[in-house]
């Protein structure tokens, strides 16, 4: 059930549409089954064109997944540095990202910045 969902400024359209997706969604997919223990056939990806106006962050990702006990703090900032890493990779952008488990009291947070 992990649901990996990618929200991108508007003014990167030109740049996701010119990368090929599917590789990358493989990359996710395959980092979400070995940090939280997922099943491929489970994870779910989109990726929503947006208008981030407010901040410096032009990528936000939100990672929804069911709660378990491999699914701890450790192993989802893992999950959320690569996810991440792949991004700002990728599109060379600030990514703010976060993860939590359905009916969890607290979130996971993180945000990468890129470093001139």
């Amino acid at each position: 059930m992990p649901s990996l969902i990618i929200y991108y400024d508007s003014s990167l359209k030109n740049k996701i549409q010119k990368m090929d997706l599917i590789k990358i969604d493989d990359i996710f997919i395959k980092i979400i089954i070995k940090t939280l223990k997922a099943k491929e056939e489970k994870c779910q990806i989109l990726w929503i064109d947006s208008i981030i106006n407010a901040s410096k962050y032009k990528v936000y990702c939100e990672l929804k997944f069911r709660k378990s006990e491999e699914r701890n703090k450790f192993k989802k900032e893992e999950c959320l540095n690569q996810i991440g890493n792949v991004i700002q990779k990728k599109i060379n952008v600030n990514v703010r990202l976060r993860a939590f488990a359905i009916n969890e009291e607290s979130l996971t947070a993180l945000d990468l910045t890129i470093i001139n």
